[in-house]
């Protein structure tokens, strides 16, 4: 029984070694699971979503690990910016909406894909170590 236990946590647990990529074992089945839950699913749209949903966070968690946080930070700031929109009278308040989600997503991508370069220059033009 415990070793059953010791198998599901390692299931639901990020391993750094060893993530679910494309070309691995691991993503087939992972993927068939996903197609055979999803035949029972795809005609009901609001439980369809929400599967593939929590699949979708799956794979990304177990892909990605701590990187994790950011796909929910991005999906929470996004769906509730989506709420809000339809909800302003206000031509100008639906832009500065879209324009806070456009710069929050575009703020986090330039974060994570620039930070690394711009912390060795500096560190190299003025002989520090951040």
């Amino acid at each position: 029984m415990i070793d059953i236990l010791q198998y599901i946590v390692k299931i639901f647990s990020y391993e750094e070694s060893s993530p679910i990529i494309f070309t691995a074992a691991s993503f087939w089945v992972f993927f068939t699971i996903l197609l055979m839950g999803y035949s029972f699913v795809y005609k009901k749209p609001y439980l369809r979503t929400l599967y593939l949903l929590l699949f979708s966070f799956f794979f990304y968690y177990k892909s990605s690990g701590l990187f994790f946080a950011l796909l929910i930070f991005a999906t929470i700031c996004d769906y509730t910016i989506g709420i809000l929109i339809p909800m302003s009278s206000r031509k100008w308040m639906r832009k500065l909406l879209v324009g806070i989600s456009v710069f929050l997503n575009l703020g986090v991508l330039s974060y994570f894909k620039y930070a690394y370069f711009y912390t060795t220059s500096i560190n190299s033009l003025l002989g520090t170590n951040y």
